[in-house]
Order: structure tokens, then sequence, then C-alpha cells
């Protein structure tokens, strides 16, 4: 089967679009920050506000972001968020002061990550189960595609454009998104699903779906595996750097070996959709994990760290990762399906607070040996991994052996 309701076929195309925002907004910044302190006089404070300022927006615009879905329908809400986008983005390359990039980066990130969530909204809106899972493979590897190639991209436009010129291109990729948005993109919510923004209405959902022990159980899931992974690419300046003594122009070919990762398990996710079985394909993607991690682990303990052994058992690893996720998210999403919106929104604001608690707390405090990372990457698959076996153990139920998501 096809779309449930009439779709451009390109429609999976715009949606992963959508979901790289954020990515980039985050990524191809990190190579000009120090552009920005010498340009705006910049203390290391300031510095470090203007990446923290745009992931407290994201986590912002998930607290009610949901909600806006649920009401206002997909189709206005994305395009009013991706207009935000465009304007947020321009602000940010015309800021004359530190306050400026940190007040506009702020707007950007409750723009930048409403993509992902309505993304994946629409996907379960629009389609059945297996073609679902197809497009979230795509919108999947798109998204890691782009946490890898930004860096790369915005370093590029750096150096030949000046840390304007990153803004410039993030506001005519959100305008481009913008237009095909309203030219692609239906509205997948019938006016008689929608519902209240009442507020006792919306406490309700958030305190029905908080409390859900499979929420939180998903939420590990999809979660904690990819902050393994996500632990070495915040790790990166240490690990690749100093640990491993490259140069920063060759960290281009540890992260192709994760974008690769990334990219064949979602093709392989993709190609398996709706025959495999959804608790064969979830226990295959965790067992390439947990065998990818402990060889890592177990490599860096007998022989040390190298580019070659983490390069390929991280590769191997992302590819793991990749086969797990869309199933997983989709399978969150129907928790209870008049409130998707909701339940991506707050799946959204999860992972947002778990990588800022990686990126911030963790990595810092591990990656003084490339023997600590191991371990921490070791024990973040695990906890994903423990997460899985409860869902399996307390809810059988949601688990048919022969099930497409």
């Amino acid at each position: 089967m096809g779309p449930l309701v009439s779709a451009p076929s390109a429609l999976p195309w715009l949606l992963a679009g959508l979901s790289t925002l954020g990515a980039l907004s985050v990524d191809m910044y990190l190579p000009a920050a120090s552009g920005v302190a010498l340009a705006l006089n910049a203390s290391p404070v300031q510095l470090q506000q203007v990446l923290s300022s745009f992931l407290v927006g994201i986590s912002v615009m998930s607290l009610c972001l949901g909600a806006l879905v649920d009401r206002f329908g997909r189709r206005p809400t994305i395009l009013c968020t991706t207009f935000m986008f465009v304007l947020a983005s321009a602000g940010c390359a015309q800021a004359s002061t530190m306050g400026e990039l940190i007040a506009y980066r702020f707007l950007q990130g409750m723009a930048g990550g409403s993509g992902l969530v309505i993304g994946l909204v629409v996907v379960r809106d629009l389609y059945d189960d297996a073609q679902a899972q197809k497009v979230m493979s795509q919108a999947t590897a798109c998204y890691v595609m782009a946490l890898v190639i930004a860096p790369w991209v915005g370093g590029w436009l750096y150096v030949w454009a000046g840390w304007q010129a990153i803004f410039i291109a993030l506001a005519a990729f959100g305008l481009l998104l913008l237009l095909l948005t309203f030219a692609m993109l239906p509205e997948s919510l019938p006016r008689t699903n929608r519902r209240s923004l009442e507020w006792r209405d919306l406490a309700g959902g958030y305190r029905q779906i908080l409390r859900n022990p499979r929420f939180v159980l998903w939420v590990l899931v999809t979660n904690a595996p990819f902050n393994g992974l996500f632990l070495y690419v915040v790790a990166s300046p240490e690990f690749l750097g100093r640990h491993l003594g490259l140069a920063p122009t060759e960290f281009f070919w540890f992260f192709t070996a994760l974008m690769t990762g990334v990219a064949a398990g979602s093709l392989l996710a993709a190609r398996w959709a709706g025959r495999l079985g959804a608790v064969l394909q979830v226990g295959a993607g965790f067992i390439v994990m947990a065998s990818m991690v402990t060889l890592n682990l177990a490599l860096d303990l007998i022989l040390g760290a190298s580019l070659l052994a983490s390069a390929g058992s991280l590769m191997v690893y992302a590819l793991g990762w990749a086969l797990i996720f869309p199933i997983c998210a989709l399978h969150l999403a129907e928790l209870d399906p008049l409130r998707r919106g909701l339940i991506a929104s707050l799946h959204a604001m999860t992972g947002a607070i778990g990588n800022a608690l990686v990126a911030g707390l963790l990595a810092p405090w591990v990656m003084d040996t490339t023997r600590s990372l191991a371990l921490a990457s070791f024990m973040l698959m695990g906890l994903g991994l423990v997460a899985w076996l409860l869902l399996r153990l307390r809810y059988p139920g949601v688990w048919p052996e022969r099930s497409n998501v």
C-alpha cells in the first residue's frame, strides 16, 4: 500500500529535508564559533550560550509543539515554524552583538526542531506500516548524514565567506523547504480528530503520557543507543585530535564511516520493511550494536585505540542503530493515535535533553581517556538493550511475532 491519503511521491524527501534543519543549525555553526567570538568580541560564556540557547529553544518548543499540531493540524504548524526558521536564520546572519545572536538562536532552535517532530507525525498519519518504515528509514539517514556533513559544509562556508554565510545558507535552505511544503504537503489530520488547547486537557495528556511506563521504555530504547554513538561525535576533537593524533582535515574519515553505517542500515531497514517483522529486525539491530560496542571496548583495552578499529566498529554500530530507530519511533507514536503530536514532541524533548546531558556532562567527564569513552558508549547501548528486553517481557502483546512496525 501507499499513502493513506493522496500525497506526492516526492513527499518523503521533503519530510527528510525538514527533519535535518535542527542538525544543520547546530553542526554548521560549530566550525565558525571562534570566528564569531572574534567578530562580536564574545566571552567564553557567551559563546557557549549561542549553542545552549538553541537547545533550550528546541526544548521549549517541544513542550507545546505537539499540542499545536494536534489542535491546528500538521500543515499550518509546519508552515509557520519553517517561516520562523527562515526569519530567525536571517536574524542570526545580521546580528551585530552577542545578545542579538543568542536571542535569534533561541528562536531558530524553537523552529528548527519542529521539522523532525512533525515529520514523524505526518509519516504515521499518511502511510501504512511498511511504507511508513521505509519513509522513516529515509528520514533517519538524512538526519544523521546532516549531523556528519554539516561541520564540513559549515567550515567551508566560514573559510570562504565568513560566519554570516552559514546562517544565510540556512535561511535559503529553509526558504526552499517552505516553498516545497506549501506546494506538496497535504493536511493529514481530519478536523474531527483535532484536540482542544484547554489547559486541563493538555495537562492530562502530558501526565498520562509521561506516567506511561511504555513511553519511558520506548524513549530509552530509541535514545540511549543513539547517545552511545553521539558521545563519540561530541567528543571528536579530543578523541580524534588529542588521543589519536589526527589533524582536523583527517576527521573526515571517521565521520564518513559513521555516515556510511547509518546509510547502509537505513537502506537495509527500508528493504526489510514489511518482510522481516519488528521483533526480528529490532533484535538484529541490538545484536549488531552489542557486538560492535563490545568489540570496540575490547580492542581498546587490549590494543589501544586506533582510527581503523574505532571507525570500523562504530560504523557497524551505526548500521545496527539505523535498523531499530524507524520501527521504534513509529511504535512510540502509536501509544495514543489521537495524541501523536504530543507524543512526538515529548519524544523530541527527551531526546534533546539526553543529547544535552551527554554533550555537557558525560562527554567532558569521560573523554580524558579512550577507554572511558568506549565504556560509556557500552553502558549507553546496554541501557537501551535493557529497556528493549523489559518491553518484550512486560508487554509481549505489543510485539506480535510478525508485525511490520
